[in-house]
């Protein structure tokens, strides 16, 4: 029988988000400030959030395009070796404080439920980088398309890539990579569907 020891309180994201509301105040608050206040695992942090709101089917606007966009520029940074920054342009960007609060809200008992099968294990790798950084680029292309129901399976592998750098597990990174082979497929399948039933439609 396997004895799971509890998360390390340092490792928990939702702990980070608690303290980060804590943090937002007045009318509105910019992406780098939000980042300032994540801590050594901001990248992770700031995927895990990015990813949430994209769990919920939509068809790519507007929150795809918004949430999308923001996960490649975070791999892009990655790619290019400046993780946990940001350009100036997108850390100036201010957003309204009560939406920022809400989203947090959300978040926390979403990664509260999750972290209960994370723990550390295989940290070689659980680190983001060239590939993984990649597929999330892919992934914020694919939320973005107005492709149905189709923004889930690529939200839920950036969540899981966020969280494996977060807490070091290998075994969430795997998990983003199976869920992102489903969430190409998917793309694929439905995609493909649409162009066949265009051509028919056009062709008739």
């Amino acid at each position: 029988m396997e004895l799971r020891l509890p998360l390390p309180v340092e490792h928990k994201a939702s702990r980070t988000v608690m303290r980060l509301r804590r943090h937002v105040s007045g009318e509105r608050t910019t992406v780098g400030e939000v980042l300032g206040h994540l801590g050594d695992r901001a990248t992770g942090l700031l995927l895990a959030i990015l990813a949430i709101p994209c769990l919920i089917p939509s068809t790519g606007l507007p929150i795809g395009a918004a949430f999308g966009a923001a996960m490649a520029v975070v791999a892009c940074q990655v790619l290019v070796g400046r993780e946990g920054k940001l350009p100036g342009f997108v850390a100036r960007i201010k957003v309204k404080a009560t939406l920022l609060d809400a989203l947090l809200r959300r978040a926390v008992p979403l990664l509260r439920r999750i972290e209960r099968h994370l723990r550390p294990r295989m940290p070689a790798l659980a680190r983001l980088g060239p590939i993984p950084a990649l597929l999330i680029i892919l992934h914020g292309v694919l939320i973005i398309l107005p492709i149905p129901l189709g923004n889930t399976l690529p939200g839920l592998a950036v969540l899981l890539f966020g969280l494996a750098c977060i807490v070091k597990d290998g075994g969430a990174m795997l998990a983003g990579y199976a869920v992102s082979v489903a969430a190409v497929g998917f793309a694929a399948v439905v995609g493909g569907g649409a162009l066949w039933a265009l051509n028919s439609v056009v062709g008739a």
